[in-house]
């Protein structure tokens, strides 16, 4: 019966994007594989970062833009972020806070295509990805920065992204740089394997991996004397662990605090899936071993999504089958 129930809820899915996707067709101009715009009555003078709806536009979403909210940094383009202030990691790279669209100077926005339902351009200009049509070798941050400088050249002139020399990596990195602090009841010093099992997008095809993410775990707890501490956010809290664990920091950190710990935490590996989870630990500097939510989409996974950008390739990340 679950499973009947599990494949109708995922058919409603299926419709409902359907849906967002007829109306992006219908409202919209294609630029290149995987990208709509619509343009606004203004003209841009900033670059946005839409997180205004959640539940469309995913905080491991908004990381894929990175790179290039870094080279409008280094060109003197004012970005702005939309959405949850408790949200917003990147406020110390000099990223603005606005807690409307309607608070921000004339920009392009940059969401996802199924976000384009619940926004109204106005004088803005925006611009939708879906990030699995993106066609390119490389990783997603780069193919997506690539990709916004040739909207720009085209329809906005008057604003050009240049590359970022240096890469926003050290930079970032420096930023959630701390000295050592307590985490919850952790004590100092105390080796430590972070789990993260939980997942929003592809829900349904993770539901089917956590026997085998829970059986991973279990195999791990008996071959190494490191404490293993499950993160995640208060929704995450209040599901149940499927797995035993030493220490439990679920809802105790925010975003920032998060980035701190993965930074500064004596930390072996942490072990999630293919969420922001991942791309968090990939910028802190952990190393990572990964599940895919999709056997299918694994590829990609490997080659574009969890080491998002360029500079994240080199990391240690390792795929469990």
């Amino acid at each position: 019966m679950l499973g009947v129930f599990l494949i109708s809820l995922e058919r409603m899915i299926i419709l409902k994007k359907l849906f967002r996707w007829g109306i992006v067709r219908l409202f919209t101009r294609s630029f290149s594989d995987g990208c709509w715009y619509r343009q606004g009555t203004l003209t841009p003078t900033s670059i946005i970062i839409d997180h205004s709806h959640p539940n469309s536009v995913h905080l491991g979403d908004t990381l894929f833009f990175l790179d290039t909210i870094w080279a409008a940094l280094q060109a003197n383009i004012p970005v702005y972020w939309v959405g949850q202030s408790d949200r917003m990691p990147l406020a110390s790279m000099g990223v603005r806070y606005a807690s409307t669209h309607a608070d921000v100077p004339p920009g392009v926005i940059l969401t996802k295509h199924d976000a384009w339902v619940f926004l109204r351009p106005g004088h803005h200009t925006i611009v939708g990805f879906n990030f699995w049509q993106i066609r390119g070798p490389g990783p997603i941050g780069d193919l997506v920065c690539r990709m916004i400088t040739r909207f720009l050249y085209h329809h906005v002139p008057s604003m050009s992204l240049v590359s970022p020399v240096p890469s926003w990596l050290p930079v970032l990195r420096q930023l959630f740089q701390k000295d050592a602090q307590i985490w919850g009841d952790i004590p100092p010093n105390t080796r430590l394997i972070v789990v993260n099992s939980f997942v929003v997008s592809q829900a349904i095809p993770a539901y089917f991996r956590q026997r085998d993410f829970a059986a991973y775990i279990q195999r791990i707890r008996r071959k190494t004397s490191a404490a293993i501490v499950c993160v995640g956010t208060q929704r995450d809290a209040k599901k149940p662990l499927r797995y035993p664990v030493a220490y439990d920091l679920r809802g105790q950190l925010t975003i920032l605090g998060l980035l701190e710990f993965l930074r500064n935490a004596p930390i072996d590996y942490v072990v999630t899936f293919d969420t922001f989870m991942a791309h968090a630990a990939a910028i802190a500097g952990c190393s990572l071993r990964v599940f895919s939510k999709s056997k299918r989409r694994e590829p990609m996974i490997q080659n574009r999504f969890v080491p998002f950008s360029n500079c994240l390739k080199s990391r240690e990340i390792e795929f469990v089958n």
